[in-house]
């Protein structure tokens, strides 16, 4: 009765993250291709002046882990703000469905069995959710290998192209 709450968060927070990845992951690829192929003439110039196709590559990667990284700082400050007003309303809302229940529970099982109320068990009240330094950098290395792949895609389906396809296309 007393982890009841903490369980049901628990499975809140893990189908909450399952979500977000998989549509994260799925937004940030097409995003990535969209800026990528804005970004193709730029790619045909580089590529018509003599850089190779690793650099043009490695430079697009590299700055799509920058945009990553600076999203990442702005994303873990809000939601270290945000985290415990969440996590407070959540648990009050499983604190209640418990006495809800155990109100419920108490009442037919004294009318229908003749017993006596046990003393009532108290529910957790507070949780801490701050986060550790080994979690904020499995965090990191989950976003930057999301972005790393999805810039990765973009890129290889963006430099496939000769560069001077890509220049006559512009007109």
């Amino acid at each position: 009765k007393v982890v009841g709450p903490v369980e049901g968060l628990r499975k809140i927070s893990l189908t909450f993250m399952i979500v977000v990845l998989i549509f994260g992951a799925l937004i940030l690829t097409v995003l990535s291709s969209i800026a990528i192929r804005e970004r193709k003439y730029e790619i045909g110039v580089l590529r018509a002046m003599g850089m190779k196709k690793k650099m043009v590559a490695l430079g697009l990667w590299l700055e799509m882990l920058v945009l990553t990284a600076c999203g990442l700082l702005i994303g873990v400050g809000i939601g270290s703000a945000a985290a415990q007003p969440v996590c407070d309303a959540l648990l009050a809302d499983q604190i209640e469905n418990a006495k809800m229940t155990a109100q419920q529970g108490s009442i037919t099982g004294g009318i229908l069995l003749g017993g006596r109320m046990e003393e009532e068990d108290v529910p957790l009240e507070q949780v801490d959710v701050s986060v550790g330094m080994d979690t904020m950098m499995q965090i990191a290395m989950i976003a930057l290998l999301l972005a790393s792949l999805a810039s990765i895609v973009a890129i290889a389906k963006v430099t496939k192209y000769e560069p001077i396809k890509i220049l006559m296309e512009r007109n």
